[in-house]
């Protein structure tokens, strides 16, 4: 195949269904509940399973839980108990798929071409938009769902109204916060998506160079591209506690 096809074909997912909105991105899927069993299972097990003379695993996962608890009790802390746990599954989640970038390329269509599949299968859920836009909506959902269980419904529907500009001009509260929540959504899932899918297309350009620019190149943006995997996480962390933090408030 030339180029383009090469470039075309490592960024079609593996899809099954009738087109549109039945179409299921099947290796997307399948990756991501993968990393659930892989990654976050044992995680469960070590920590349930605590000595005082922690192990390894025991000490990396304690370091991740520190770090994510001392973010949430810095940007809420009225509401660590709630916000910890979801922003540690979070930066969990995302770190784990991001991570997957790090597979070479050329892996997705060796398993592909081992399961007779005729499109490639993509290995980082993250550069698909249906799953970076269904954990923006995710997080959507459960911030505002924990903010009424918080404040009681009634609250939450007044503020729509009264927030920010005061309850005389309620029909330009009602617009501005709708254009506020759908905005953070979307920048959620489009920040993370374009990252990480430009990543992906940095490596699948590389991988196309000849092997005395292709090995050096991949190995310095690799190294460039573990920090942004892990930026990437932490922010997507971050911009849920900060967004909680401010529904709280509200």
């Amino acid at each position: 195949m030339n180029a383009s096809e090469y470039v075309l074909h490592h960024l079609t997912n593996t899809q099954i269904g009738t087109g549109g909105f039945w179409t299921i991105n099947l290796d997307s899927v399948i990756v991501t509940l993968l990393l659930g069993v892989l990654f976050i299972t044992p995680m469960l097990f070590v920590l349930r399973a605590a000595t005082i003379r922690p192990s390894f695993w025991q000490n990396f996962f304690e370091m991740i839980f520190e770090f994510v608890s001392n973010e949430a009790k810095s940007n809420c802390p009225s509401y660590v108990d709630i916000i910890g746990p979801f922003a540690l599954t979070i930066f969990l989640s995302v770190l784990c798929m991001n991570a997957m970038d790090l597979i070479p390329v050329d892996s997705g269509y060796l398993i592909a071409k081992l399961f007779n599949l005729h499109s490639n299968f993509k290995l980082v859920p993250t550069t698909d938009l249906n799953v970076t836009m269904g954990l923006a909506l995710f997080t959507f959902v459960w911030i505002n769902v924990t903010i009424i269980r918080i404040n009681g419904l009634m609250h939450y529907i007044t503020g729509f109204f009264t927030h920010p500009f005061g309850p005389y001009l309620f029909p330009a509260n009602f617009l501005f916060r709708i254009v506020e929540e759908l905005s953070k959504t979307f920048s959620l899932a489009m920040r993370l998506f374009g990252n990480i899918f430009a990543g992906e297309l940095v490596f699948i350009l590389l991988a196309m160079s000849p092997l005395y620019i292709q090995v050096p190149s991949v190995l310095l943006w690799s190294i460039f591209h573990i920090l942004i995997i892990f930026l990437q996480a932490f922010i997507f962390m971050m911009l849920s506690i900060i967004n909680f933090g401010l529904a709280a408030e509200h």
